[in-house]
């Protein structure tokens, strides 16, 4: 199965739109999908994309906060098991001086999974006091997995606040070890160490019952 799917959002001064997207297909399905948004003045885009299921997915999400005042909020969770390939790409564009914009993706790779993530913020000539940065964190639970992340910078500009930064890693064994030492079975500690890991962009879902069905698709994933 092949799924494809591409939106793009134009935002009119002091907009405000929430995107909320759980990619959930099948385990033999090809997904490939582009969300876009132009953020002009005082206008704010929250995109959040879940990224969770099908054999290989591609995804791009971008932004372009193009007049003063705008804003734009990016967030993505992704986790990869047995042999699924995620490919996850972010671009932050700053057309426009005195614009913001953050953005966090965390993911996870389990068994022989692999995801690659790769982000730009960009600045272009004359955006001064442009205020963006770029955060990924990834989990590696097991050896035969793989996580890849290629942050960076395109600045052509001064007098602004852009920085980046990728962090990857197992589970905390101190954490593990206290949960544990408290009673807590090993299988358990490490689905709560998982689900802390990502509520920091779950929580940013406003629907309890979305966040409830996403913690259900984690807790498959884990074989919990």
């Amino acid at each position: 199965v092949f799924c494809a799917g591409c939106r793009e959002f134009y935002l009119d001064p002091a907009a405000d739109v929430r995107l909320v997207s759980i990619q959930d297909w099948s385990p033999a399905s090809v997904h490939v999908g582009e969300d876009w948004a132009r953020v002009t003045r005082d206008a704010r885009v929250d995109l959040l994309t879940l990224t969770l299921g099908g054999r290989v997915s591609k995804m791009m999400v971008g932004c372009d906060v193009c007049e003063p005042n705008a804003n734009a909020h990016l967030g993505g969770l992704y986790f990869a098991n047995g042999k699924q390939h995620f490919d996850q790409k972010t671009l932050q564009l700053h057309s426009a001086p005195d614009t913001f914009s953050k953005m966090l993706y965390k993911g996870a790779v389990k068994e022989k999974g692999y995801s690659i993530y790769q982000g730009f913020i960009q600045a272009t000539q004359g955006s001064i006091g442009v205020d963006a940065y770029q955060t990924n964190n990834n989990l590696v639970l097991d050896p035969g997995a793989r996580a890849d992340s290629i942050p960076g910078l395109l600045i052509d500009a001064d007098e602004l606040a852009c920085s980046h930064g990728a962090t990857m890693g197992n589970l905390d064994a101190a954490q593990l070890y206290y949960l544990q030492s408290r009673g807590i079975p090993g299988a358990e500690a490490r689905r709560m160490l998982v689900m802390g890991f990502f509520d920091e962009v779950v929580d940013r879902i406003p629907h309890e019952p979305i966040r409830d069905h996403l913690h259900d698709i984690i807790a498959r994933k884990l074989g919990a």
